[in-house]
């Protein structure tokens, strides 16, 4: 049986330092943050969720929600490997989604796939599920493939 509410502390919502704490029942999901405050939505309003290992000991969960702004995917890192289970029971029976776990590549690449998925552009090692990276595309500023080296994508990210 799925708990009727989860709780979990010193995360990480991505663009931010500032620590949050997350916290969905059978109805919502949210996480607050001391600077900005309650941050929440419907549970009815979530599309997808995507749990990937980011680091030792340490995973994201990803939720793509459905806005009136149209679809947000939010990020929050710092769950523990073993938090996986009671998040994919509680949203598969709460909120009828499936946790899907991402497999990420680790290994030097030079040849990637690139898909546009929500807002971020995703690459994969090919004829793999393997993630080698995701990119906020609303951070991308320029995309270029130089001349001299037809076979490359050069991708310039907001800062850079």
């Amino acid at each position: 049986l799925a708990a009727m509410s989860l709780s979990f502390g010193n995360l990480r919502i991505s663009g931010s330092e500032t620590p949050v704490h997350f916290k969905c029942d059978t109805k919502q999901i949210g996480w607050r943050d001391i600077n900005k405050g309650v941050s929440s939505f419907q549970g009815s309003q979530l599309l997808r969720a995507e749990w990937a290992s980011v680091g030792p000991q340490k995973c994201m969960l990803a939720l793509t929600v459905n806005t009136t702004k149209g679809l947000v995917v939010h990020r929050l890192a710092g769950f523990a490997p073993s938090n996986e289970g009671s998040i994919r029971s509680h949203f598969s029976s709460h909120f009828k989604v499936n946790l899907t776990t991402l497999k990420s590549s680790s290994a030097g690449r030079s040849w990637f796939t690139a898909a546009i998925r929500d807002d971020l552009v995703r690459l994969v090692v090919p004829g793999t599920e393997d993630i080698i990276a995701d990119i906020d595309k609303r951070k991308i500023t320029n995309v270029v493939e130089p001349p001299e080296a037809p076979h490359e994508t050069v991708i310039k990210l907001e800062g850079e």
